[in-house]
């Protein structure tokens, strides 16, 4: 088979991961992909350095109204902004549209996966799928990694208009949790939807002799008890919270270390700085930008950090940690109990805004030895039942040959 993934993409993160992983664990050798991608997308290039089995990259440039906004300063209110968002998006459709279409009558497949960061997700993820059902190409799955939205107000005909030829041309609509999955009908136009299923991420992290080490990175002494925190920059992600977590945890730790790397705009980059600055000042906090290959460092820490505030439908690193065990401090949105495991299985389970409480768990976790271990066991067994890559990819594998099967008949 080939197999056609469509991926639009502004951050390095959770979604390149599973990209990588799809394909490297997929079972069938003979298979062949095709991964199309935005060439602004900035974690490309470590995409293509990170897959290691036979792949053909096309990296087009069809125009994108935030990649287009995101080259000027923002002198406009973020509210008036969106507006020319929009409208700019209402012009470029009929160009995306003709663009994808000759990209796919160019470089079908045997099967198409839409990759999306949620829903609605990329301006161009839902055209390829559509595109793809309109000239009448099989195993049309869209993919997406986060919980689905409402419409938004003053644009609902628009979303509706584009829901209901999803709802027409997508064979498959899967989530990386139940949650996420059941998210989707939130929609009006995909409350009757039955062809929805979720596939737990599978993830590998692989250490070789030339690895990160965090130690030498931020300086950090050997001995030291690192926390570390992985997530882009985004409001959602918590920054601000766990650096108010950290303020109170660290009080009578001196040797308690936070380390957090992300990407993001400058704007998302400045905010953390000041928040850093602002609610820890004098604590051991060590900033720094996206690292690819970051995974490597959640085994040379002791804690992983989870501060989400909203819209985490899974969790990517809950399942890095498991694998390494490494116990998990998160909070308990969305799909992360599903991930994590009951409340003290293989982590803490915490309100989002409790900072006395997610304060008191990563204080446990650092002086209660016995507890960390038994943490550390079961999160291993955890990982090896429910998040390998081979079973993630395996399930891809099996619902594109009976997506072509009953297409078949």
């Amino acid at each position: 088979m080939k197999i056609v993934v469509f991926l639009e993409n502004t951050h390095c993160g959770g979604v390149d991961t599973f990209c990588e992983n799809l394909i490297n664990y997929w079972p069938n050798q003979d298979d062949y992909f095709l991964f199309i991608c935005n060439k602004s997308h900035p974690g490309l290039i470590n995409i293509k350095n990170n897959i290691n089995r036979q792949c053909h990259f096309i990296s087009h440039v069809i125009p994108i109204s935030w990649a287009m906004f995101s080259k000027y300063p923002p002198i406009f209110p973020y509210r008036v902004i969106r507006i020319f968002r929009f409208l700019i998006r209402f012009f470029l459709l009929p160009i995306q549209f003709y663009k994808i279409k000759r990209l796919f009558q160019t470089n079908h497949g045997d099967a198409l996966l839409s990759v999306s960061g949620g829903y609605p997700g990329g301006e161009t993820c839902r055209l390829a799928s559509i595109v793809w059902g309109q000239i009448g190409l099989k195993g049309n799955i869209y993919n997406f990694h986060n919980l689905a939205q409402p419409p938004r107000l003053g644009i609902g005909w628009y979303e509706a208009i584009m829901d209901k030829l999803l709802f027409k041309y997508v064979d498959s609509f899967i989530g990386v949790s139940k949650i996420c999955t059941d998210s989707l009908r939130i929609r009006p136009s995909f409350k009757t939807l039955n062809n929805l299923q979720y596939i737990y991420n599978g993830v590998n992290v692989t250490v070789n002799n030339n690895s990160l080490d965090i130690h030498s990175m931020f300086d950090i002494p050997e001995g030291a008890f690192i926390c570390l925190m992985l997530g882009t920059y985004e409001k959602r992600k918590g920054h601000e919270f766990i650096f108010k977590v950290f303020e109170h945890a660290s009080k009578n730790a001196p040797d308690m270390h936070l380390v957090i790397c992300g990407g993001g705009e400058e704007d998302e980059v400045r905010e953390v700085e000041v928040l850093k600055h602002k609610l820890a000042p004098g604590r051991n906090v060590h900033l720094s930008e996206f690292i690819p290959n970051g995974a490597q460092l959640i085994g040379q820490s002791n804690i992983l950090l989870i501060g989400s505030q909203e819209m985490e439908s899974f969790g990517l690193t809950a399942i890095e940690a498991m694998q390494q065990g490494v116990p998990i401090v998160s909070t308990n949105i969305g799909g992360l109990p599903e991930v994590i495991g009951n409340d003290g299985e293989c982590g803490f389970l915490t309100e989002r805004d409790d900072v006395a409480k997610f304060s008191k768990n990563i204080n446990e976790l650092y002086t209660n030895k016995i507890l960390y271990k038994e943490m550390a066991s079961r999160a291993k067994l955890r990982f090896l039942d429910k998040f390998t890559p081979d079973k993630m990819a395996q399930q891809y594998m099996d619902r594109i040959i009976m997506l072509n099967d009953n297409k078949d008949k």
